[in-house]
């Protein structure tokens, strides 16, 4: 018996979609145009119980409760500022996206003194590991998806800004251990990629009018993070009936003169004290590190 499935306007984008379809565009219509996403791991979901203790821990200054969730987040809680001194997001738009960007950010301190940083916007995302291995670089920080929007977001709300930290805090999920990765990005350098990823979502919005066999495929990823889950439909066996929608899509905004679709990556331990002498600012203090545990046979 075939599936009935229905295809939804591409009406929102976030940050995870442009990292899925620039991972796999069919992956990305299939998840988000048709509706038929993976079911969400037990992983998945200790994550999301994790940044809910450590929101309320940053908001009101709950202690993290005697659970699974709360036990990692308290590994971490000294690499994150005290509080009430910053500011929890939660859902925002993020503005001038082709299409609608939502996304949720998890700190954000405006004028960075709460961090450690006076006088330089201040973006951090906590992170759920289960091992060490899998934390970003300062290179690919510097490129992450995510935190260029939240960066792009932070600087729409500051226009005299030309700097920003961004950071990840992880916390293990496996062993009681937490780290952070941070680097400086320039304004110049967001825009950049803010660009590029405004090139993505065109793409996605041309693809999410076509038909599912339309789209591409990237082989590559049927294997990624233990196998994708869409396998057997994309190579034939599965595939189902799709209707079609109609929608109007609206038209794709003009770039300004002399701006080029790009995609950057930048950052690392070399540049960031370089960018902050370029602006006149003292080097940043380097983040503490938590003590690793051993691990466990």
């Amino acid at each position: 018996m075939n599936l009935l499935v229905v295809k939804k306007p591409f009406e929102h984008s976030s940050p995870s979609q442009v990292e899925l379809y620039r991972g796999c565009p069919r992956k990305w219509f299939v998840s988000y145009v048709l509706g038929l996403k993976a079911p969400s791991t037990p992983s998945q979901e200790l994550g999301t119980a994790v940044h809910s203790v450590l929101e309320a821990y940053l908001t009101t200054g709950a202690e993290p409760p005697n659970t699974a969730a709360g036990t990692i987040a308290k590994t971490g809680l000294h690499l994150l500022p005290r509080p009430g001194t910053v500011t929890v997001e939660g859902k925002v738009t993020i503005p001038g996206a082709p299409v609608p960007m939502v996304g949720v950010i998890d700190l954000l301190d405006p004028e960075g003194s709460a961090t450690g940083n006076p006088g330089i916007l201040t973006i951090g995302d906590h992170k759920t590991s289960a091992d060490k291995r899998y934390m970003r670089t300062k290179e690919q920080l510097a490129g992450d998806v995510q935190l260029n929007c939240y960066a792009h977001y932070g600087f729409s709300k500051l226009p005299g800004a030309n700097i920003a930290r961004v950071f990840h805090t992880y916390f293990g999920t496996r062993s009681s251990w937490s780290d952070q990765v941070s680097v400086m990005v320039l304004r110049k350098k967001v825009d950049e990629e803010w660009a590029g990823i405004c090139g993505t979502i065109r793409e996605m919005r041309a693809d999410a009018v076509k038909d599912e066999a339309e789209v591409r495929q990237v082989p590559t990823a049927c294997g990624a993070y233990g196998g994708c889950h869409l396998r057997d439909r994309c190579w034939g066996a599965g595939k189902g009936q799709v209707i079609d929608v109609p929608r109007e899509i609206p038209a794709a905004p003009q770039l300004p003169a002399g701006v080029t679709i790009v995609e950057t990556t930048s950052g690392g331990t070399s540049v960031d004290n370089d960018i902050l002498a370029s602006l006149g600012l003292s080097p940043a203090p380097t983040a503490p590190t938590a003590p690793t545990a051993p691990t466990a046979p």
